[in-house]
């Protein structure tokens, strides 16, 4: 497929139609000055493959494309741009249009038949042409590839390698996705809601059957239950009157008690204070007395210690005194010693100091000579050095240029090789690509003939769906209605069944009608079947009587009023008469009878009231206002039980022609959803079939892009090695004069080095010599230094030592004095303490002799003070015994007091109980004589009423409602589990196309990079280039470029001419992967330098053979290089005009 043509009409500055015919390969190009609309041309083509972003066309709104006038011309209404296209094998034309009115409305034509932007997109899906298109290179974007984010770089990519119908299929899976699983949750609501009435209606059938069972249990219960309490209090009573008189009695003795012993209390309690009295008096004079003979022994005491204290310290003053002075004797001695022994050191340092300097200037002499001789054996050894590094030079460029030449041979057999390989496989590859192109060709024949059914199939089928569509909202509309009417049935119906809002005394007479002497009981109301619209208007009349219980004789109603406590109207039935039936107010009564005719024959239908009421009848109307014969106007307010009756027949009537309507509607939608599930199954397989040619042509497109890409290599690697070995054979020819010159180098070099290491040896010798007198010297020299420093030190610290002598000895004089003084101080304390001891001594006798007698006489009153405490101790226990009892005596007694009356009170409650079922307890007994009477009967009772309390409203129809319900439970779970499998199934296809897009990528990418590789050689005569995947997340592609000779760390640092030349190179190595149908580009060489121009042009024109290139440019260059030029020009201002021309 190439383009052939482009029309544009009211597109930006195009206001007239215009049209721009293309040549089938080759180069074109479109000229003009600036903002003449030569890259409107450019935004035409990409608006018409259906790009939706107002940026990407350089405009604000999309309204912006329509031709907006000039001063001179109107605005137009629409723009219009069409691409046509033909197949060079058959001719067949394929023209795609888009069209935008100023009203908003958009327009997509293909082959001028509308069709959605969908349909032109999957048109072009594999084609180079998608969303990611890289066929059409807007201005400014060529630099900008370099800089593009990673995954708009990896879109294009897989734009070339075909995944872009991959992605679409996935899309529309995708979708059916969130289609299925939308229908699933709408399901799983109806599922929810469904099983709740179920849930609901299993647990009022339930309820139901339970109601009867606990209502008769619960009647036995309760006069089981009041026999048992009243003979259980009955008993209870009798026995807690006789312990409360008993229980009183002890009272009284304890009373008696209690008193006589607070009377022997008070009689002790006035002794004991007498004697307490005494004996405080008596303590308070030997306090005073042990308070003076403790102070007296206090001071005793302290005498005595301080009598110690000094006996002890003058025993340590003269030890003291005798260490000091021997101690005195001690340092003399040690005196005397060092003197001697200082005059001894200062005689051996003289001698010592006179040979150390003789030493010094024997060495003093030596130092120049090894100086001069160090100096030059230093440089001698440098030039040794150096002859050396010469010597090893030598050798290496020797070793180099032998290992260059083996290495080149080697090199240059390898080439040879290598380059008689390359032609047989080049010949090889060659004839492959001519065997892979007709079975291409053949395959896209295939997929034009599979396309054109699917697409009439798929046409076919949205028609369908429309169709279904339609009969789908119609059904849920029809269902909606049907589960509103049902749920008002069932609502009206269980009223009715329930007679909610009848008294519970009516409920009762309705439900066992035995218990309340009825052979049956029914209601007027049942008996009346009225006309639909007089319902209100018998209401009105008949009021509450609608509700009495018909009964055969004036005894059974006395007898059901009683029961009921007058809850319930009664009713005595009667008959009507022949002359009676044509009565005007019963022409819309359909049942009559004499029952109802008393009520009715004095009440006239009209339909107004009337302005004043009659004695002799009533007035009705149909709205319910009723006017009876005493002035009382009634009303009817809401839904009674006659119109309530009516109106379930008329929604059981209603029921049963919507569920008609229903299937038939739900028949026509099967038919037609079945129908269209086979279209959509052939649809797959034609998918799958042109799924499996486009997979089988890609396969094909794609070996053969290898095969393209690998002849080009292998003739690049034919070239280059050709190259090379012309060059090795160059570089041996050098290397071997290389060798010869190195040789020469290496014999000097050995020569010299031999001179120089003689002299060094010599220089050497005469060095050792002298150093070695020198050292033997300094051996000599260092100890007697070190014997000189610790001669010195010694006598330094032997001087030291005799001062420090000096200093104790006269400091040991002082301390023997200061003691001697101390001692003297000591004797005459010692002398005062002995005098103050005998005086307290003589003072503290006779207080002992005093406190001796007071204590004698305080143990006389405590033993008699004894005595009386045990006795009113004894007597307070007694009291406390007898007062404790009689609390508690009296505390059971009013315990047993209130409980009496408690139990009196709950007998004559279970005594009326009894007679509530029309027997004494005595009766009752009697009765239950023989039967086990449990004690737990009220536990068991209140269980029952509160389970027949929760039983009230008791629905009998639910069972079979239920079963109803149970079984559209288990079609929605079928229904639901069907859709969860195709939920399945349709992501298990998103896997599979997942995994054949990432394969397909990974292999076109393994072959675009080497393509890459090759042309950034090529476009930049050297360098590198690579495409990476992102490390970030993986799903990225990164181009990177090191241009020859440079080495950059950012892809932002390459010149503007650098960057246009990298995306070239990307652009074209996508069409050697996967040529477009053609490639429009927008001032893609501004940027480029002649040379870099030249390589351009070079590359389009050896691409023209297979793609049709379109450029915009201002270059003089690529202009001479065109087959064809487009100029446009602005001849009135605002509005493009395009002339063509075929350059020879």
């Amino acid at each position: 497929m190439r383009l052939k043509g482009i029309e544009l009409y009211g597109f930006k500055s195009f206001q007239e139609r215009c049209h721009l015919s293309f040549p089938k390969k080759g180069l074109s190009v479109i000229v003009g000055p600036n903002g003449c609309g030569k890259s409107n041309i450019v935004d035409a083509i990409l608006w018409a493959l259906g790009e939706m972003k107002p940026s990407c066309l350089r405009l604000r709104s999309m309204e912006d494309v329509i031709f907006g006038g000039t001063e001179g011309i109107k605005p137009a209404s629409m723009a219009e741009v069409s691409l046509i296209f033909e197949e060079p094998e058959t001719g067949r034309e394929t023209r795609i249009t888009r069209r935008l009115f100023r009203s908003g409305e958009s327009q997509y034509l293909i082959n001028r038949r509308p069709c959605r932007l969908k349909d032109i997109r999957d048109f072009f899906l594999g084609t180079g042409l998608g969303p990611n298109t890289y066929a059409v290179i807007p201005q400014g974007e060529v630099e900008a590839l370099i800089s593009a984010h990673p995954h708009e770089i990896r879109g294009l990519i897989e734009e070339a390698a075909g995944i872009s119908k991959l992605e679409e299929r996935k899309r529309e899976i995708l979708k059916k996705i969130e289609e299925t699983q939308a229908n699933i949750n709408r399901l799983e609501d109806v599922l929810r809601e469904v099983k709740r009435q179920a849930d609901s209606l299993q647990y009022q059938a339930e309820r139901a059957k339970r109601f009867k069972t606990i209502r008769a249990e619960l009647e036995e219960l309760e006069l089981k239950e009041a026999s048992i309490k009243w003979r259980a209090i009955s008993q209870e009573v009798e026995k807690t009157s006789t312990f409360l008189k008993n229980l009183q009695e002890e009272l009284d003795s304890i009373k008696r008690k209690r008193i006589e012993t607070e009377n022997g209390i008070s009689q002790l309690e006035l002794e004991q204070r007498e004697l307490l009295l005494s004996l405080g008096e008596i303590k308070g004079v030997l306090s005073e007395l042990e308070s003076e003979r403790e102070r007296l022994k206090r001071g005793l005491r302290t005498l005595q210690g301080e009598m110690s204290r000094a006996w002890e310290r003058k025993r340590h003053l003269e030890e003291r005194s005798e260490a000091l002075l021997n101690t005195i004797k001690g340092l003399e001695g040690e005196i005397d010693l060092l003197k001697a022994q200082i005059t001894e050191i200062e005689q051996a340092l003289r001698t010592k100091r006179l040979k150390l300097e003789g030493l010094e200037l024997k060495l003093k002499e030596l130092s120049p000579l090894v100086e001069s001789l160090q100096r030059e054996k230093e440089t001698l050894r440098r030039n040794l050095l150096e002859k050396e590094t010469e010597r090893i030079k030598a050798e290496n460029l020797l070793r180099e240029a032998e290992k260059a030449l083996n290495t080149l041979k080697a090199k240059q057999e390898r080439l040879t090789k290598e380059k008689e390989a390359l032609d047989a496989e080049i010949s090889q590859v060659v004839e492959e690509f001519q065997n892979k192109s007709s079975d291409l060709k053949k395959l896209s024949d295939d997929l034009k003939n599979l396309e054109a059914e699917i697409l009439a199939k798929r046409s076919e089928a949205l028609n369908l769906e429309k169709v279904l569509e339609s009969l789908r909202q119609q059904l849920q509309s029809l269902k909606a209605e049907r589960e509103a009417l049902d749920l008002r049935y069932k609502t009206l119906l269980t009223m009715q069944r329930t007679k909610e809002g009848y008294p519970e005394a009516l409920k009762r007479v309705l439900e066992s009608p035995s218990s309340f002497g009825l052979q049956e009981a029914r209601l007027l109301e049942d008996l009346i079947e009225v006309e639909r619209g007089y319902e209100k208007a018998l209401e009105a009349v008949l009021g509450e009587r609608l509700r009495a219980v018909l009964v055969e004789s004036v005894e059974e109603a006395e007898r059901l009023v009683r029961l009921t406590k007058g809850e319930v109207l009664a009713l005595v039935s009667d008959q009507i008469g022949e002359d009676k039936k044509q009565d005007p107010l019963f022409t819309w009564v359909k049942d009559k009878s004499g029952t109802l005719m008393r009520f009715l024959e004095k009440v006239e239908l009209v339909e107004n009231l009337p302005p004043y009421f009659s004695k002799d009848k009533g007035y009705v109307t149909r709205q319910g206002l009723y006017l009876d014969n005493q002035g009382i106007l009634w009303t009817n307010k809401g839904i009674g039980a006659l119109e309530r009756k009516n109106l379930i027949k008329e929604l059981e009537e209603r029921g049963k022609e919507l569920g008609e309507k229903l299937a038939h509607t739900e028949k026509g939608y099967q038919a037609l959803r079945k129908k269209l599930v086979n279209l959509k199954e052939s649809i797959q397989n034609k998918e799958a079939q042109r799924e499996e040619k486009e997979k089988k042509k890609l396969e094909t497109e794609r070996y053969l892009r290898e095969l393209e890409a690998k002849t080009l290599v292998l003739q690049r690697k034919l070239a280059n090695v050709k190259e090379e070995l012309n060059q090795t054979v160059a570089e041996i020819d050098i290397w071997e004069r290389e060798k010869g010159k190195a040789k020469e180098y290496l014999e000097r070099t050995k020569e010299n080095q031999i001179k120089v290491r003689g002299e060094f040896e010599e220089v050497e010798r005469k060095l050792g010599k002298t150093l070695t007198e020198k050292k033997a010297l300094e051996r000599e020299r260092e100890p007697l230094r070190e014997e000189l420093v610790k001669l010195e030190e010694r006598l330094e610290s032997k001087k030291a030592y005799l001062g420090k002598l000096f200093e104790r000895i006269s400091l040991t004089k002082e301390e023997q004095n200061r003691l001697e003084r101390e001692k003297e101080d000591l004797l005459r304390q010692m002398r005062e303490l002995a005098v103050k001891e005998t005086s307290l001594n003589e003072r503290l006798r006779p207080i002992e002799e005093k406190i001796n007698e007071t204590i004698e006489e305080i143990q006389k009153v405590e033993e008699a003070l004894k005595a009386v405490s045990q006795g009113l101790n004894t007597l307070r226990q007694k009291e406390r015994d007898l007062f404790d009892e009689e609390t508690r005596k009296s505390a059971e007694a009013s315990s047993f007091r209130s409980r009496l009356e408690a139990l009196r009170v709950e007998m004559l409650r279970w005594e009326s109980i009894l007679k509530t079922f029309g027997l004494t307890p005595e009766q009752a007994l009697q009765r239950l004589k023989g039967i086990s009477l449990e004690e737990d009967l009220s536990r068991r009772k209140e269980n029952l009423r509160r389970a027949l309390e929760e039983l009230r409203d008791v629905y009998l129809g639910a069972i079979e409602e239920y079963e109803e319900v149970k079984k559209r439970v288990e079609f929605l779970e079928r229904q639901k589990a069907d859709l969860e499998e195709s939920l399945r199934e349709l992501q298990k296809s998103v896997k599979e196309l997942e995994s054949r897009g990432y394969e397909v990528f990974s292999e076109t990418m393994e072959a675009l990079n080497e393509i890459f590789k090759d042309m950034i050689g090529r476009l930049f005569q050297g360098g590198k280039g690579e495409l990476a995947v992102d490390g970030k997340d993986g799903h990225g592609v990164r181009i990177f470029v090191q241009p020859p000779g440079k080495r950059l760390k950012s892809m932002e640092l390459l010149s503007r001419g650098e960057k246009t030349m990298a995306s070239i190179a990307f652009f074209m190595s996508l069409f050697f992967i996967k040529p477009a149908p053609f490639c429009i580009m927008d001032e893609v060489d501004s940027a480029l330098d002649e040379a870099n121009l030249e390589r351009f042009i070079g590359l389009l024109q050896e691409l023209g053979e297979q793609c049709q290139f379109i450029l915009v440019t201002h270059k003089k260059k690529t202009v001479e290089a065109a087959s064809y030029v487009y100029g446009v020009t602005m001849e009135t201002p605002g509005v493009s005009k395009v002339f063509s021309l075929e350059l020879k």
